[in-house]
């Protein structure tokens, strides 16, 4: 009798045990299951509040970039100004621009943002003919050596991005038609201009020179905008290096000396690179150069807590009759790690309502 209630007894023990253990890997996994629920729809509201962060900001400079003016130190803030429908140039800085030549700022939010001047850049469609200005040409040749590319591959670089952009099939003299990529299975030459500084890495042999794609530098320096002349107040270093008469020292002292306030004219370059360049040109239009943003703008947008980085083309059109005050060209988006370059720069934190607002 007395067995036979110690078996009951301890069956019953048994059955709690394992119904106990049951019961706590049951809340073990609720628990988790919970917790993995919970950091999902926090995930998903930190991510929609990134889209709404990078969204709104880009709105705002939307907004800015087709209601406010220029002048020779960026796009202006104020208010106040507001952009008048003639040619009428704001020649001198008024004050608290946001710089056009890569500077980080930050905007909605938790968003950054730069804006580069496409003016600031080399224009790659200028290359596109045989007779393109010598200018243009020598400061193709310098960015390669810039960027750490060979020497010797120079010439061969530059006949074959115009092979590929001329509406021809000659070949020229080591340059690359249809028949050479065609040997290699690669997409033939478009035989039209370039639609973006990415389209380079289509053109042959241009892919395998890693110095011109690490951190996408190329598409960093270079344009396919009609932009015009290089702006000396929003060209990166590397480009002012490629400029006539300017060594390395002379474009570190342009880069501090805009700092503060943007060069003006030929005494003022002159007087900052330490170079007579007032001998050797009569202004500065005359060595390829302007001082003025075009109407071509690349803007960044980037958020601290994502890992990509949006790159969109903005060709703005005030007199577009008819039509719309800007287009978006092109847009790209990167791994924010490509352009540390930009998203690392300290940013500047601008205190404007429109950043507030949910344009």
């Amino acid at each position: 009798m007395v067995g036979s209630l110690n078996k009951s007894q301890g069956f019953v023990l048994l059955t709690t045990l394992w119904f106990l253990v049951i019961i706590t890997v049951m809340v073990g996994f609720f628990a988790v299951w919970t917790q993995r629920a919970i950091d999902l729809t926090v995930n998903a509201q930190q991510s929609r509040q990134r889209h709404i962060d990078i969204y709104n900001t880009k709105s705002a400079l939307i907004y800015l970039l087709t209601t406010q003016p220029f002048t020779t130190a960026g796009l202006t803030t104020n208010p106040a100004i507001l952009k008048k429908n003639d040619d009428t140039l704001f020649f001198t800085p008024l004050g608290n621009e946001i710089n056009v030549d890569n500077k980080s700022y930050q905007g909605q939010g938790n968003a950054y943002f730069s804006l580069q001047d496409e003016a600031g850049l080399l224009n790659l469609n200028l290359l596109s003919l045989d007779d393109t200005s010598k200018i243009t040409e020598r400061q193709f040749y310098r960015l390669l050596s810039v960027l750490g590319v060979n020497e010797k591959y120079h010439a061969i670089l530059l006949a074959r991005l115009r092979d590929y952009v001329d509406p021809d099939n000659n070949h020229r003299l080591n340059g690359a038609e249809i028949n050479h990529y065609e040997q290699v299975n690669l997409s033939p030459p478009t035989n039209q201009p370039l639609l973006s500084p990415l389209e380079c890495i289509k053109v042959l042999g241009w892919e395998e020179l890693d110095e011109l794609w690490k951190n996408m530098r190329w598409t960093q320096l270079t344009t396919t905008s009609l932009s015009g002349h290089i702006n000396i107040n929003s060209a990166p270093l590397e480009i002012l290096k490629t400029i006539d008469y300017i060594n390395d020292e002379a474009a570190q002292r342009i880069i501090e000396t805009r700092k503060i306030y943007p060069i003006l004219g030929m005494e003022k370059l002159s007087e900052v690179t330490g170079i007579a360049l007032q001998s050797q040109a009569i202004d500065i239009f005359d060595l390829g150069l302007r001082v003025f943003p075009s109407r071509f703008m690349r803007l960044s947008l980037w958020h601290k807590e994502a890992n990509k980085i949006q790159q969109i083309t903005i060709e703005l059109t005030p007199k577009d009759d008819g039509g719309k005050p800007w287009y978006i060209t092109s847009h790209y988006d990167y791994p924010l790690h490509f352009l540390k370059n930009i998203a690392d720069n300290a940013p500047i934190s601008l205190q404007l309502l429109v950043f507030n607002s949910t344009l």
